[in-house]
């Protein structure tokens, strides 16, 4: 909760995307292997369908970003119905 209250205090200048991604990151790697980290970025963005995402952010200065953390508890089940 601490975290999020930072991220959302934190001005627009600071919060980058790239400085977002990297606290999504540290976040992953903090919470080991039940977290997996993965990114789309820039141009890679369009390509895969995110045409709106792209299109708002394409003209900040750090080019725009999908994060993506996905939680799998350990011995949880991986099989959905």
């Amino acid at each position: 909760m601490r975290l999020a209250a930072c991220l959302v205090d934190m001005p627009p200048a600071e919060l980058t995307t790239d400085a977002y991604a990297e606290e999504c990151r540290l976040l992953a790697d903090e919470l080991g292997d039940t977290v997996t980290y993965s990114e789309i970025v820039g141009e890679e963005l369009n390509e895969r369908g995110y045409g709106g995402l792209y299109g708002i952010g394409k003209a900040a200065v750090c080019p725009p970003r999908f994060v993506v953390m996905d939680y799998q508890p350990a011995g949880g089940d991986t099989t959905k119905n």
